[in-house]
């Protein structure tokens, strides 16, 4: 029985010994023979996964070299044998392979060639293969049933190697590679690490502001062990930023401390751009293999060489800044003080005003409001909607205080100001500022903004403003726009808004070029109520008076003033321009002359002013000049009543009509011998007089002296009458003598006179005898017959005393020599008349004769 047992038992360890050695190759028993289809393209890949190569793409690649070299195999092999001894090169760049499942059979061959390469006529198809562990001593040894590492050394039959490319291939997985292999895992297009866009948005103002993106790292597995990426590789680093294409962010720097928690972290981005970085691991981290080398023709060397790879990223920072909008409305109220009422004239420096508050009548500030160079005060400052008032409280000197309100209104306003555009909906992640819906972003890839700007009937547009966080000078920047270019003005809200626009979408940036916008862009627009008013500042005036008095004689022939009538006084200011009237250049100007009269500009002159008045006195004999301004005046009497005489002086006129105190003087520059008087003053007026050339003549009796009554004497004037002097009767003047034996001739102008006799006293003889005189006359004298002529230079009057008696005498003004003449004149006449006589005689003689004949 334990024979039998023991039997048995050695049958089924040799049943279990034969199955076992049966397993092994019959895991080649699925496999089909050969040779490959060379004409069914499908069937042959089939052909080749079912030798098992498990990705089609790469089976596919292998399937296109078989067909190159023309290399199917025959019947005797099966496939997998049939791809071990193949020994070409196969093209597998660019397949979209994800898995090497059965590059272990291809033992013989020479290159395969899994790169993702720009070049390839597929380059959007990409191989992605992550796990290169079919390469791996582990897993060679499990698939080939080996016993030692020295027979995986030698699994590849190549001596010269089976070149493998990987490059661009995102490897994740790998270990310690068999021989007789060359992996290269550069070249080709690198593997890109996944990332999304950062998003962030940028106030601007902090000059350390920066964000922070973190990228996820694949895992990688060494021999079943995670590894990190690394910074480092023969003192070079393999992981860094790649400057030569990252368009912006040139300060981005890479956190290296964070690889080791698998992460690639990018610090100091700053602006919009693409950032481009890569990351490696390090040579002690990466793909060992054996590469062996020939050592003559029976001997090889295996030695371990090692293959790094890298990985690469690329995302788009967008860093956003806000667009905002503002509006300040201002008002702006020019009063213009003028020193006439119609203001058109000369402005008024140094008004003080307070500003008032209508409807509590309550000062809105202590503020003192003064009226500046030009006359003007201004008021800009902002004004809550409501009523207004300025009332002056201290005139400059020379001016009266105008008591009047000057009122103004501040009205709300109807003005709006917006922007829209930009982009929306940023899905913002990273920094700490969350988006606003209601707020516009702009960067340099952002979508145009637009800029509105309305303005209103009351309220328009002055100037903008744009205020932006500067990219070179990090610091933020105003600028002030008034129009579209220097020094000129906006058309209209629109084109302001336009301007606007154009500014922030040009200095924004674009995909080819950085802007100079960094940070928050506000456009404000300034409205203004604007407007002018008018006031002035009266001058103080007064008018200046005096009477104009004639004097005469009245009925007893004695000296009276009476009121004259028909005189007309000339009154012209004196001012010349002193250095008061300079202006800042140092010229005359009419804006800076302190003459009154230069206020309105129509008496202005190079020298001074030419301002003047005339006046003719009324029945009351009254001159009154009205509404004079202060200063200094002369004063001449342009026209003289019939009879009076010309007064040979000016007078000086002084005003202060602050004080509503004048003073008249006469000019003593003018004649030391004035022929007019003045007196009084101010307070009881002021008298001129006029005098004129009087003649009395006073009749007596030669023997007593007594005065007599009843002489009538007719006053004659040499002038020219149809081209001859004749004497002129100018009448009897007061008529008869009266009982003070006086008659009185009035008003003489200039000229010759004769006086005569043409009626004597009862009881006397007819005086033939004339009185011949010149006027003026100065004079007092007594002739060599005792007539009396008496001058009185105040009254300007020549007496005349005449007797009764014959022969007269005259006064030196010419009555001695008349009498003269006339005696000789009477001799001449007699010795005529006697001549003639003797002559009729003669011519009566000779008739006679004649007629006896």
């Amino acid at each position: 029985m334990n024979k039998v047992k023991r039997s048995l038992l050695l049958l089924m360890i040799v049943t279990l010994l034969f199955s076992f050695v049966i397993v092994l190759p019959s895991a080649n028993t699925n496999i089909p023979y050969g040779p490959v289809d060379s004409e069914d393209r499908d069937k042959g890949i089939e052909q080749i996964m079912q030798a098992g190569v498990e990705d089609k793409c790469f089976a596919t690649a292998i399937y296109d070299a078989l067909v190159v070299d023309n290399y199917f195999g025959d019947d005797t092999k099966n496939i997998r044998e049939i791809l071990c001894e193949y020994d070409g090169k196969i093209d597998a760049t660019n397949r979209g392979i994800k898995s090497i499942v059965g590059i272990e059979w291809l033992r013989n061959t020479q290159e395969i060639d899994f790169t993702n390469s720009l070049d390839s006529p597929n380059p959007n198809i990409k191989n992605e293969i992550r796990d290169i562990t079919p390469l791996s001593f582990e897993y060679i040894m499990k698939i080939g049933n080996l016993s030692s590492s020295t027979e995986a050394e030698k699994w590849f039959k190549n001596r010269r190697n089976l070149f493998i490319r990987f490059g661009g291939n995102p490897i994740e997985k790998y270990g310690d590679s068999v021989g007789r292999l060359h992996i290269l895992c550069g070249g080709g297009v690198t593997p890109m690490i996944p990332s999304d866009d950062l998003v962030a948005i940028k106030m601007g103002g902090n000059l350390d502001w920066s964000v922070t993106k973190n990228i996820s790292l694949p895992r990688l597995e060494r021999n079943g062990q995670e590894v990190k990426f690394s910074n480092e590789y023969n003192g070079k680093q393999l992981t860094y930023i790649l400057k030569n294409i990252t368009t912006i962010n040139k300060d981005a720097q890479i956190n290296y401390a964070e690889l080791n928690n698998s992460k690639l972290q990018i610090k100091n981005i700053k602006q919009s751009g693409v950032l481009w970085a890569t990351t490696a691991v390090s040579n002690n981290d990466g793909i060992d293999y054996f590469i062996n080398s020939i050592v003559d023709e029976n001997t090889d060397v295996a030695n371990i060489d090692t293959a790094t790879f890298n990985y690469t990223t690329k995302f788009s920072s967008r860093i956003y800044t806000p667009v905002y909008t503002e509006k300040e409305v201002k008002t702006k109220f020019k009063v213009t003080k003028s020193a006439t009422c119609d203001y058109s004239g000369k402005k008024v420096v140094g008004a003080k005003y307070y500003l008032y508050d209508a409807n509590t009548n309550q000062r809105v500030s202590d503020k003192e409001y003064i009226t500046d160079i030009n006359g003007e005060i201004l008021i800009d400052e902002y004004l809550p909607v409501g009523e207004y008032y300025l009332l002056e409280f201290e005139a400059p000197e020379g001016f009266l205080l105008n008591e009047s309100k000057i009122s103004f209104s501040v009205i709300a306003d109807q003005c709006n100001v917006s922007v829209s555009g930009g982009d929306k909906d940023l899905n913002i992640n990273a920094g700490d500022i969350e988006e606003d819906p209601n707020t516009v972003y702009i960067d340099r890839n952002s979508k145009d903004v637009e800029v509105s700007i309305n303005d209103d009937s009351n309220y328009k547009l002055d100037h903008i403003e744009i205020t932006y966080f500067d990219l070179e000078s990090q610091t933020f920047k105003d600028l002030s726009f008034t129009g579209p270019s220097e020094g000129t003005v906006f058309a209209s809200a629109e084109e302001a808004a336009a301007f606007a626009t154009n500014w922030i979408n040009t200095n924004k940036g674009n995909a080819e070029k950085l802007g100079i916008i960094d940070g928050k862009v506000t456009v404000k627009a300034y409205f203004l109520h604007s407007k002018e008013l008018l006031t002035s500042d009266p001058r103080p005036v007064m008018n200046v008076e005096f009477t104009k008095n004639s004097s005469g004689f009245d009925n007893n022939f004695d000296v009276v003033e009476t009121p004259l009538a028909g005189a007309t006084f000339k009154l012209e200011c004196t001012h010349k321009h002193t250095d008061e009237c300079v202006d800042s250049n140092g010229n005359y100007s009419i804006d800076h002359c302190i003459d009154p009269h230069t206020d309105c500009g129509d008496y202005y002159t190079d020298d001074g002013c030419s301002w003047s008045d005339e006046v003719t006195s009324g029945e009351d004999g009254k001159v009154v000049f009205e509404n004079i301004n202060t200063g200094i005046y002369k004063m001449t009497e342009t026209v003289v009543p019939d009879g009076y005489l010309q007064p040979n002086t000016t007078w000086i006129i002084q005003v202060d009509a602050s004080k509503l105190t004048y003073t008249i003087k006469e000019n003593k520059n003018d004649n030391e011998n004035i022929n007019s008087i003045i007196r009084g003053d101010q307070k009881r007026g002021y008298t001129i007089v006029n005098s004129s050339f009087n003649v009395k003549v006073k009749k007596i009796d030669s023997k007593s002296g007594e005065v007599l009554q009843g002489a009538v004497f007719e006053l004659f004037k040499l002038e020219m009458k149809d081209d001859v002097k004749q004497w002129v009767s100018k009448g009897t003047g007061t008529g008869a003598t009266g009982e003070n034996g006086l008659a009185y001739f009035e008003k003489l102008t200039e000229g010759q006179y004769m006086i005569k006799e043409i009626e004597a006293p009862p009881g006397y003889e007819l005086i033939t005898d004339v009185i011949e005189f010149n006027v003026p006359f100065e004079y007092t004298s007594t002739d060599k017959n005792g007539i009396e002529s008496n001058f009185a230079s105040d009254t300007k009057t020549v007496t005349f005393t005449v007797s009764d008696k014959v022969g007269v005498s005259l006064p030196n003004t010419g009555a001695t020599l008349t009498a003269r003449i006339a005696t000789l004149g009477i001799v001449i006449m007699g010795i005529m008349i006697l001549l003639i006589k003797k002559i009729e005689k003669h011519k009566i003689i000779r008739e006679e004769k004649y007629r006896k004949l």
